[in-house]
Formats: C-alpha cells, structure tokens, sequence
C-alpha cells in the first residue's frame, strides 16, 4: 500500500489538536475518514465520518470495529494531561492505558486493522528509570502492551514517538505556544516558567506527514520511531522569539509560573525514522512559530477564539474586543 486514496481509516481522538490535523491531511489524500471520539458529532461533517465513542468502554470500541472494519487506525486519543497531581492517576490510567488495550483486543479479534500509535517523549528510557507523571506513566503501559500485541497476537502495529508539537489548531489556549502567542497579540505579558528546559519543538504538518507514511509504508511494523527535530530549543528562547515576532516592547514574564518537578529533556533521534519511513522535518521553528502566529491572529480578528475573560495578566490595552 503506498496510497490512502480510497483506504478506510479510523482516527480514534479525531477531535484533538493532532488527530483534527491529521484528519484534514486524510480527507485531501483520498481516504474513507471515519473519527472516533467522545466529543465528535455523529454523522458527517467536513469529509469526516463521526463516531461518538467512549474507548474505555469495551463493548463500545468492538462495536465500532465490527462497523467499519478499518484497514488502518490511528490511535490519537488519550489523556495528556502532564500535572504531576495525584487526582490524575485514574484518569490518565483510564482513558490512556485501558482505552488503548480495549482498542488493541478490538483489533486482533476483528483482524486485519494496521494500527499506528503515538509515544511520548515522557516515558521512562530505562528500565530503573521511573515515569515523571500519571500521564508518563499511563503512556509506558500503552507501550508495553503495544509491543506484546505485536509480539504475541501478531498485531501490525507501529509506535511513532512524538515530540513536543505545535502549530495551527490548537485552541486549549493554555498551552505554552497558544498562551504565549495570545496573550501577546492581546497586549498580555505572557506568564512562564523560567524556561530553562530544552524542548524538541516539531511542527505539526511535520507529524502528520510521519503518522500518513508510518500507515503505508511496508515492513515498518513493531517499530518505535522518534518524531522530532533532532535539536533543542529552550522554552525561554520560544518565548522570546515569539516576543520578538509580535510584539517586543512586551516583556514576557520569565519565572511567574513554578517548574514542574522532574521535567525530561529528550532529543529525537531522527536517522532510524528517515531510514525507515524515508522521513525528516521540512520545516523549521521559525518558520512554523510565524505560520502559527499568523493562524492565531486571524482567529482571534475574526472572533473565532476567545481569550479568557478572568486571565490575570497586566495589560496596557488589548487589541482584539
């Protein structure tokens, strides 16, 4: 298979920030689109087949297989929540770890679905190496599980490690770019952490060109491939191109924000995915922050992205009302 022209697929997740994109890249390639998640509307909207459906419930997610009977799934979902509170455990254990064994039980019993999944640049990298979150956590168990359902049921299964995305799209507006880039089009200070951590920042066309290749690329199965820049780049740099970029008498807030306990510096390593996949990044960080910014700024003129009414930030004005 080296087209997804007319090739049915499910993208569980299909409302998220990654799983929105890379059904949109879909629906211009050709495919059969059917999106899976609790949010999605029924029916079909903009190409996409919606299948509203909660993956820790079993039965819901066999139902949904015997239906389709997708050739390839995209398994998106998830909760990706990275706090380090305890209320989070049940919730990242749920919708992470049990939603992904529901779904891969689903596909073996079913047959004949190629599954490409996502990892996290979060888990542990050896074995005395403990998780940093619920959430690193919850992703550690869907990886072992991916690879005993490939090793065991023979299940097609592909795991792509995706590093720190951004990009077009994504509307949770607490997110470090969004904030950022909102709150300095709004005239806001941005609130940070000091942003020492270095970060492998991807650009999400960039990850969705990874996940189209990963489904039709052959002998790919039961690898782990790094999705990634190979390079990293401070948060306090981000910040402050973007600062630079939009508006720089602002001076962003560098330290207001504590740091999260533990947080994992991790770089792509990208040779075995190009050697695999025949895949590299195309676009660059300054590239993909001014393609962003610019997404970001036509929302908010158009009224299609609201900026939080009670956010805490001094401003001399805003520019968007």
């Amino acid at each position: 298979m080296q087209s997804l022209r007319g090739v049915r697929v499910l993208v569980t997740g299909a409302t998220g920030f990654l799983g929105a994109g890379l059904c949109r890249k879909l629906v211009a390639d050709g495919a059969v689109v059917h999106g899976a998640s609790r949010m999605i509307p029924a029916g079909q909207q903009d190409g996409i087949h919606g299948w509203p459906t909660d993956l820790t419930e079993f039965h819901q997610v066999r139902s949904l297989l015997d239906n389709l009977r997708p050739e390839i799934i995209f398994h998106l979902a998830g909760h990706s929540v990275g706090t380090r509170d305890l209320r989070e455990v049940l919730p990242a254990f749920h919708k992470n770890a049990q939603a992904t064994v529901n779904l891969l039980t689903a596909a073996v019993e079913t047959g004949g679905a190629r599954v490409v999944t996502s990892a996290s640049l979060e888990e542990p990298e050896g074995s005395d190496d403990a998780p940093v979150s619920p959430y690193a956590a919850s992703k550690s168990v869907e990886h072992v599980y991916a690879r005993l359902f490939r090793q065991l049921y023979g299940l097609p299964i592909i795991i792509l490690r995706v590093f720190m995305t951004y990009g077009p799209g994504q509307v949770t507006l607490n997110k470090l770019i969004p904030h950022c880039i909102c709150s300095l089009l709004m005239g806001y200070a941005p609130l940070v952490t000091s942003g020492e951590r270095g970060v492998d920042w991807v650009f999400i066309d960039d990850v969705v060109r990874a996940f189209c290749l990963a489904a039709v690329t052959p002998d790919s199965e039961g690898r782990t491939l790094d999705v990634g820049t190979g390079q990293l780049v401070t948060v306090r740099e981000v910040v402050n191109r973007l600062t630079r970029m939009i508006n720089p008498a602002i001076e962003p807030r560098h330290g207001a924000l504590p740091e999260r306990q533990r947080e994992r510096v991790r770089v792509a390593s990208i040779g075995r995915t190009d050697e695999v996949l025949a895949w590299k990044p195309k676009i660059t960080l300054e590239e993909g922050l001014a393609r962003t910014v610019r997404w970001y700024d036509e929302r908010l003129r158009a009224g299609e992205l609201v900026f939080p009414e009670d956010h805490d930030l001094a401003a001399p004005g805003r520019r968007y009302t």
